[in-house]
């Protein structure tokens, strides 16, 4: 197997993993440090992101399943750079209102960072992005198979 190809997608589950555990432990109402600690993590697969993307060469791993080219890199880049702009905005949208709707908007904020790293691997997998399940699963009322999106190659 070739790791070095999902690299980014593992680094930010175990960064996801860190801020769900610290989370656990934040008593500050504002969950500053959740915060600092989720834009940290995005900041850091951002940086890996854009090192593949400089680096120009197209991987495959898993059986060439995984296909990891200066694309797929570059549009992940974008993807976790909106996640962090997203994380900005919903933070000062948060501070207005009522007590308990801004705590519940920042309970787990890794769990935007989970939802892009669903986001990623379904891209380059091959997966159908609403349903998560790769395009040779998804089957009409009548048995007939949807054909994948055409690539340009």
């Amino acid at each position: 197997m070739n790791w070095v190809a999902v690299y980014p997608e593992i680094a930010l589950l175990a960064l996801t993993c860190i801020v769900a555990l610290a989370d656990l432990w934040v008593r500050d109402e504002e969950k500053l440090v959740t915060y600092c600690l989720a834009q940290g993590s995005l900041f850091l697969v951002a940086l890996a992101q854009l090192w593949y993307v400089y680096a120009g060469t197209t991987v495959y791993a898993m059986q060439r399943m995984v296909v990891a080219d200066p694309m797929g890199h570059l549009l992940a880049l974008f993807a976790t750079l909106a996640m962090m702009a997203t994380l900005v905005y919903a933070r000062s949208y948060a501070a207005g209102q009522p007590n308990h709707l801004a705590s519940s908007a920042f309970i787990v904020p890794s769990d935007l960072n989970a939802s892009i790293a669903a986001l990623i691997a379904a891209s380059r997998s091959g997966s159908d992005l609403r349903t998560a399940r790769p395009y040779s699963s998804l089957v009409s009322r009548n048995g007939v198979s949807f054909a994948p999106p055409c690539t340009l190659m």
